[in-house]
């Protein structure tokens, strides 16, 4: 009245006790081996929210088995959004994309004209050269809304100037009125 399955183990729960009418036994519960976890990316955005200036996306990659990542495989997203949270880069445009080159390289995206009024945001996807792969992408908060460069200031507009013969013309004139009053 026994039942025996046998496997490779990696973890193994003994579970023993008297049995009814003192004959005795155990039981044994196999757990089998945890599960290999994705691995994970924080992703961070900085510059100045203006058209025409460089904003750039880093990040940090984890991962709880310590596989190391695939800096081909891990790929980013610039996004850009009216709305000020989206909890992926489907919920806005994407203006850029591309693999990352790894957590130590940052990505520069130059704001362009049709950004302007927009919220940014710099998304990565983790990936690992081994175990469970790839992450969940995850995306920054919102930066923005981006911005106009501003207007330069008007230059002066140019005074009006005399040459040579125009003052000795002008002097002349000026001496004439003079001898007449």
């Amino acid at each position: 009245s026994g039942i025996t399955i046998k496997a490779n183990n990696v973890c193994r729960i003994d579970i023993s006790g008297p049995r009814p009418a003192g004959t005795g036994g155990s039981v044994n519960y196999c757990l089998g081996s945890p599960p290999n976890v994705v691995p994970t990316a924080v992703p961070a955005i900085a510059g100045t929210m203006q058209v025409g200036s460089i904003v750039t996306g880093t990040y940090a990659y984890a991962d709880n088995e310590s596989d190391i990542e695939d800096p081909a495989g891990t790929v980013y997203k610039f996004v850009t959004s009216s709305s000020a949270s989206i909890a992926s880069s489907s919920e806005g445009t994407t203006v850029a994309s591309g693999a990352t080159g790894g957590a130590s390289a940052s990505v520069p995206y130059t704001l362009q004209s049709t950004d302007l009024n927009m919220y940014i945001y710099y998304c990565v996807t983790p990936a690992a050269q081994t175990g469970a792969s790839p992450g969940v992408e995850v995306c920054t908060a919102a930066s923005g809304p981006i911005i106009d460069k501003p207007t330069p200031p008007a230059s002066p507009a140019n005074v009006p100037t005399l040459g040579e013969w125009s003052v000795a013309a002008l002097s002349s004139l000026i001496a004439m009125f003079g001898f007449i009053r």
